[in-house]
């Protein structure tokens, strides 16, 4: 989660590995709300070379939305989106909702700290922090297995 990366927003990264017997093709779902509207980039990468463009279809139902994401070469990807941040003075606040439905066998995050931001609060607490390109601090956690019908979140 990037807030204020480059707009009055957060952006949310989802990275993704399938398991390596995983036959490919094949289609991976993830959730996103649909306040959020369209993914602002789906991808898929192999080892050797950036990010490609993925195909994907989009369902709406409710609060949330499906991605579905056709992946031919490899069994890694991506999917980003916008989300809105709760901004009132100088306080922001963003809460990242996981709505369980995808076994996770590795979960973790990663939040990009603002260059303005004075101070960063994180629910679930980061289990580490490192500097990154530009001057950045990252704050980064394991969060481990996820159960296919838990759902979660992670408060800026």
């Amino acid at each position: 989660m990037w807030p204020e990366y480059d707009r009055a927003a957060t952006l949310v990264i989802y990275r993704f590995q399938l398991e390596a017997g995983t036959s490919l093709p094949a289609v991976v779902e993830l959730q996103i709300p649909t306040s959020v509207g369209d993914p602002n980039a789906v991808a898929w990468q192999d080892a050797d070379q950036p990010h490609f463009d993925a195909p994907y279809t989009l369902e709406r139902d409710g609060e949330w939305s499906t991605v579905r994401i056709e992946l031919e070469q490899s069994r890694s990807g991506q999917l980003e989106y916008y989300a809105d941040l709760q901004i009132v003075d100088d306080l922001r606040n963003f809460r990242f909702d996981w709505p369980g439905g995808v076994q996770i066998e590795a979960a973790a995050y990663e939040v990009q700290q603002p260059v303005t931001a004075t101070e960063l609060t994180i629910v679930p607490e980061a289990d580490r922090q490192s500097s990154g390109p530009f001057g950045l601090s990252y704050h980064l956690a394991e969060l481990g297995t996820q159960s296919v019908g838990v759902s979660w979140a992670i408060e800026l």
